[in-house]
């Protein structure tokens, strides 16, 4: 299979991190995040050659009686590098606090459309119902998000995903079982050849294999022993996590809340309505104003007409009444303009008051719906809590069986081998017999040939020399290995 976007896994595990978190920040259209999510997507489910560490080019083949540093030769997968970044938590991030983003993947099929939920269902450790309800709450358009809201939803996802050690240590454990199947079956194939002309050299052959056996055996205790302690450390941080974040929770539902309210008691809907008074009192001020003004112009229109018809009547006095006549129509236009210019200022100051009522309204509703949003976080953060602490709690006591069903394995793994150095010894306490015998008898020969004045000559030959040093070195090299073993698993068998 080609991969898209990531093609040849660096050897460096940070080059893969740098290159995850950038392609986030790259991430700006619906179409971008949807093609990163398929590109992690594609990787997650490709079972590719893993990362290795800065130190695993100096890894080697532990000494015996101990191991080397664990952590350098263990094996990282894209999932376990995907998991120590946090690239996938910025991404989320960014679609819970980008509208467009948010609103795309919202009314995206999580059964039918492959990308965020795929690649979280590789991720969380909780049951996919628990980890969907937080992810739903960050894609929800009904409810307001806030910095705080979106903050307390990565936090309750972070909490809930897997550790990024549970692969290294998975895979290591999977490298040692193949070693040990390959070594049981070296064991096997050895036991069932019965070479009568070369026990001793098949004795030692066991003895090798069946220790190759027990320093993989050891490696596979410790890895239990890492695996457990650092289960334990994870159940402690995440359950601490979790309390942190109920309590954030509370707090930011108390806030929401008490921002829903006014100071002193009274409610923002009080003091909207006391606003809607106000522009009401003024609404029917000035129409008292307009209705005097009114009246005013009623008076001069009466004014006019009886001025019409007193011309009418005195056409030869139009000279003396014309100017009275444009004094009242003069009047009567200023009238006009200011009854223009009260119903203006009427008019803004009801745009105003209309538009500080909207903002008021505003206000409530997003309190409202902030305080609905921290109530149900803070009702998953308690579901969430009760979840994982009893699923850190079953792996736990999992893991303390397998380590005691590991040790009792462990002890008669060590009596077998003890019945194989038990085999050898007798071999070699054999040899050393005859060896003593020899020795004794070609001495005796050397003080009889003293006697004789006959020391010069020599009574042992060289295959016979070279045959009684061998088995010296033999007997050594056998004790000095029995207290090697007994130094490395003596207090095993205690």
């Amino acid at each position: 299979r080609k991969r898209a976007q990531w093609p040849g896994l660096p050897a460096n595990v940070a080059e893969v991190e740098a290159k995850l978190e950038q392609s986030v920040q790259d991430a700006r259209l619906p179409e971008d995040v949807e093609k990163l999510l398929c590109s992690w997507h594609g990787e997650l489910l490709t079972a590719g050659p893993g990362l290795s560490g800065p130190s695993t080019e100096q890894r080697g083949s532990p000494a015996r009686g101990g191991t080397a540093e664990r952590s350098d030769r263990r094996c990282l997968r894209f999932r376990s590098v995907l998991l120590r970044t946090a690239a996938a938590q910025s991404l989320l991030e960014k679609i819970f606090s980008d509208h467009r983003l948010r609103r795309h993947f919202a009314h995206l099929d999580p059964k039918t459309a492959a990308g965020l939920h795929d690649v979280l269902r590789h991720l969380m450790e909780v049951p996919e119902d628990v980890w969907t309800a937080v992810v739903a709450a960050g894609l929800s358009d009904e409810e307001l998000l806030s910095k705080d809201h979106v903050s307390c939803l990565l936090d309750i996802l972070a909490s809930t995903k897997i550790d990024w050690c549970e692969d290294s240590y998975r895979i290591e454990q999977v490298e040692l079982t193949h070693r040990m199947e390959r070594l049981l079956g070296d064991l096997l194939r050895c036991q069932s050849k019965a070479d009568s002309e070369n026990v001793r050299s098949q004795d030692e052959h066991l003895v090798r294999i069946s220790l190759e056996i027990l320093d993989t055996y050891r490696e596979m205790r410790h890895n239990l022993e890492e695996a457990t302690e650092r289960q334990e450390k994870v159940a402690e941080t995440q359950a601490r996590t979790i309390k942190e974040i109920v309590v954030r929770a509370g707090a930011l539902a108390t806030r929401y809340t008490a921002q829903a309210r006014g100071e002193g008691g009274s409610t923002l809907a009080d003091e909207r309505r006391r606003l809607q008074q106000e522009l009401q009192n003024s609404h029917d001020a000035m129409q008292a104003d307009l209705r005097q003004m009114d009246d005013e112009l009623a008076a001069e229109d009466i004014e006019i007409e009886r001025l019409e018809a007193h011309r009418r009547q005195l056409r030869t006095q139009l000279e003396s009444v014309a100017g009275e006549l444009q004094s009242a129509q003069g009047q009567q236009r200023s009238y006009l303009e200011q009854c223009d210019l009260k119903r203006r200022d009427l008019e803004k100051l009801e745009a105003s008051f209309k538009a500080r009522v909207k903002a008021e309204d505003a206000i409530i509703n997003g309190a409202q719906l902030e305080a609905v949003a921290a109530k149900r976080t803070s009702a998953l953060v308690g579901d969430i809590s009760t979840v994982v602490a009893s699923s850190l709690k079953m792996q736990v006591e999992e893991l303390e069986k397998r380590r005691l069903q590991f040790d009792t394995h462990f002890r008669d793994i060590l009596q077998e081998h003890l019945q194989y150095e038990e085999q050898h010894l007798q071999h070699v306490e054999e040899e050393s017999k005859a060896c003593a015998a020899a020795v004794w008898s070609h001495k005796a020969k050397i003080e009889m040939l003293n006697v004789m004045d006959m020391s010069t000559r020599s009574v042992v030959d060289e295959s016979e020399r070279m045959r009684l040093a061998k088995i010296a070195a033999s007997a050594d090299e056998a004790g000095q290995a029995f207290n090697e073993f007994k130094v490395s698993f003596g207090s095993l068998l205690e």
